[in-house]
C-alpha cells in the first residue's frame, strides 16, 4: 500500500471524527454530559437487551477522552435515538481506524472507489487465525459474562466464575484475593440499588458517591478488608483524565466533580479480573513482570488439576527454553514438551503487533528444546526418573498461550482451552501431528466471510467480518 493511500485513509478518518465530535454531547459540560451517557446508555441497553453493551462500552472510552473540560454547562436535549446514533458512529469510526492500522502492518489491504473503502487480508493465514482466536474467545466469554438481563440472585455467582485463577497476584498495596472480595462488595452495593423498586429520576444506571463513602460502603460488606486497602482498591481503578492510555473498561471508578460514579451496565459487563492484571501492566511494568511466572503457574494448575490416569505432568525448575511443561502420555507412550507463554487480553492493534513477538520467540524457545530434549533423556530430567526405564515413542514439541495467537502464528500455538479438550478425547498424542499440520488446528470449521457496510458522513466502508460454522455432529 502506498504512502498516499494510507494518508487519503487517515484524512478521511480524521474527518469523520471531526464530524463525530460536533454532536451536541461534546458541547456539554463535562460532568453532566458523563451522568447523562452513563444514565440514558443504561435505557439504551435496556430497549436492545444487551445486544449494544460493547458498542456502549468501547463509545465510552471515545467519550471520556474528547469531553472538553472547559465547556461551560448547556443542557442540550438528545434524545434515545439520537444516542444510539452517536455510539453507533463512534464504534464505526473506531472500526474504520482500527482497519487503517492493520493496513499499516501489512495485516489487510484497501480498495478505493470514489467514497466507497472496503477492506480485505493480505492473506489467507491471517484470516484462518482471526477464526480460531475468535471461536475460542466466544467460548470464554460466553462461560465468563452474563446473558442480558442479569437477575438478582446471579451477582456472586457471577463474580466467583469469573475470578478463575488458581495463584494469588500482587498489585503492590492489596492481592488479587482482596479485589475480589471488593469486587463482591460492590456486586451487593449494584445488587441493592440496581432492583430498586422506584428508581430516582435522572440517576438510573449509577451510583455516585465521594470516595471517603465508598470506603465506608464497602467496609461496612467487608469489614475483613480495612478502609486503608479498599481506599488503595478504589484509588488504584480510578480513572485519570489526564492520562491518554486511562480507559473505563479498567479504570471504572469515573471522578466527577468531588465524587466517584460507578456505572452499572459497565461493571456487570466487564472481565473484572482480567482487566485488573491489564491495568497493573499498565501502571507498574515492572511489578507485573515479577508476577507474570504465576500466570504461568496458573496454566499448569490448570492442566493438573484434570483428574486422569492417562497423563502425568511435571514442570522445568531450571529455566530450560521450551520445557515449560513437561506432560507424558501414558497410554500412547509419546512426551509433550510445551513452551507457556500467558497473555492478557490483546485489543489494540499495538497489543496486536507485540504478540507477535512474544509468540516468535516462542517458536524459536521450541526449537532450543529439541535440540536438547530426546527421547533418551527426557524421564532422566524430569518425573523423579519414574519412568527412566521407558523409552517414549517420541517427543511433540509445541507452545500454549491463553488468550490469542497471532495474525501470522503458525499452527504449532494452540490456545490452553484447546489443549484442556484434546486432553480430555483419547489418543489425542497420536494425531497431535495432524492438528499442528491443519490451518483451522484440527477444529471442524467452515469458514465464512461477510462484510460489515456503513455509512459514516458520506464515506462508504465495508469491513470483512470472519467466522465458521460448526457442522452438527452426528
Amino acid at each position: 500500500m502506498s504512502k498516499t493511500t494510507l494518508q487519503q485513509l487517515k484524512s478521511r478518518c480524521n474527518k469523520i471524527k471531526e464530524n463525530i465530535l460536533e454532536h451536541d454531547l461534546f458541547k456539554m459540560d463535562k460532568n453532566e454530559a458523563i451522568k447523562f451517557f452513563i444514565s440514558k446508555s443504561e435505557t439504551v441497553n435496556f430497549i436492545s437487551r444487551g445486544k449494544i453493551s460493547l458498542d456502549i462500552q468501547k463509545s465510552f472510552y471515545f467519550i471520556l477522552h474528547n469531553l472538553d473540560k472547559n465547556i461551560l454547562f448547556a443542557n442540550k436535549k438528545i434524545e434515545i435515538d439520537d444516542l444510539i446514533l452517536l455510539i453507533t458512529n463512534i464504534n464505526n469510526y473506531l472500526e474504520f481506524e482500527r482497519y487503517i492500522q492493520l493496513c499499516n502492518h501489512g495485516i489487510v489491504r484497501p480498495i478505493l472507489s470514489g467514497r466507497c473503502i472496503r477492506f480485505e487480508y493480505v492473506h489467507e493465514q491471517y484470516r484462518n487465525n482471526e477464526i480460531y482466536n475468535g471461536y475460542w474467545h466466544r467460548e470464554e466469554l460466553n462461560k465468563a459474562l452474563p446473558e442480558y438481563p442479569i437477575y438478582e440472585n446471579e451477582f456472586q455467582n457471577i463474580t466467583d466464575k469469573m475470578f478463575d485463577l488458581t495463584v494469588d497476584i500482587n498489585f503492590g498495596d492489596f492481592t488479587l484475593k482482596d479485589y475480589k472480595s471488593f469486587c463482591k462488595a460492590i456486586d451487593i452495593i449494584v445488587q441493592n440499588n440496581y432492583f430498586k423498586n422506584i428508581q430516582i429520576a435522572n440517576e438510573i444506571g449509577y451510583i455516585l458517591l465521594k470516595k471517603g463513602q465508598w470506603v465506608f460502603e464497602i467496609n461496612k460488606i467487608i469489614p475483613e478488608l480495612s478502609s486503608k486497602k479498599i481506599n488503595q482498591i478504589i484509588g488504584f481503578l480510578t480513572y485519570d483524565f489526564e492520562d491518554v492510555y486511562s480507559d473505563p473498561l479498567l479504570s471504572y471508578f469515573i471522578p466527577v466533580e468531588d465524587q466517584l460514579i460507578l456505572s452499572f451496565s459497565l461493571f456487570l459487563s466487564i472481565r473484572l479480573d482480567k482487566n485488573i492484571l491489564r491495568l497493573l501492566n499498565r501502571k507498574n511494568e515492572k511489578l507485573y513482570q515479577n508476577e507474570q511466572k504465576k500466570l504461568e503457574s496458573h496454566q499448569i494448575n490448570e492442566l493438573k488439576c484434570m483428574k486422569t490416569d492417562i497423563y502425568d505432568f511435571d514442570s522445568d525448575k531450571n529455566g530450560s527454553p521450551g520445557e515449560d511443561l513437561i506432560v507424558y502420555d501414558k497410554k500412547s507412550n509419546v512426551v509433550h514438551a510445551i513452551e507457556l507463554k500467558y497473555k492478557l487480553p490483546v485489543d489494540s492493534v499495538s497489543e496486536i503487533r507485540n504478540l507477535k513477538k512474544i509468540l516468535s520467540k516462542a517458536t524459536k524457545q521450541n526449537k532450543d528444546a529439541k535440540k536438547n530434549l530426546t527421547v533418551d533423556n527426557v524421564f532422566e530430567k524430569y518425573f523423579d526418573q519414574k519412568y527412566c526405564k521407558i523409552k517414549p515413542n517420541k517427543i511433540v514439541f509445541f507452545t500454549l498461550t491463553n488468550y490469542s495467537v497471532d495474525y501470522s502464528s503458525d499452527s504449532y500455538i494452540l490456545l490452553t482451552q484447546h489443549y484442556k479438550r484434546l486432553l480430555k478425547e483419547e489418543g489425542c498424542s497420536n494425531y497431535l501431528g495432524e492438528i499442528f499440520s491443519d490451518k483451522y488446528r484440527g477444529l471442524n470449521l467452515i469458514p465464512k466471510i461477510k462484510f460489515k457496510k456503513f455509512n459514516l458522513f458520506g464515506n462508504i466502508i465495508k469491513i470483512p467480518i470472519n467466522y465458521a460454522e460448526v457442522p452438527n455432529r452426528k
